[in-house]
């Protein structure tokens, strides 16, 4: 799943909401259980670092994740 959500976040700005479409998983779930961890681990950057909570807050992968 983390594969799946580096290729989707590379080119573009995601919302939980978005990836929890495209492999039809439940947003709150995806963000609470995958998302969060790969933020922690840098592999994913918030676009809003400052407010981690807000309701449209997006995901994109780091350069070096790919790597």
């Amino acid at each position: 799943m983390e594969g799946l959500v580096l290729l989707l976040c590379e080119a573009r700005w995601l919302t939980s909401r978005e990836l929890a479409v495209l492999p039809s998983r439940d947003a709150e779930n995806l963000q609470s259980r995958i998302l969060g961890g790969m933020v922690k681990r840098h592999l994913l950057e918030l676009r809003f670092p400052d407010v981690p909570n807000r309701p449209d807050q997006a995901y994109r992968t780091v350069a070096k994740a790919l790597e």
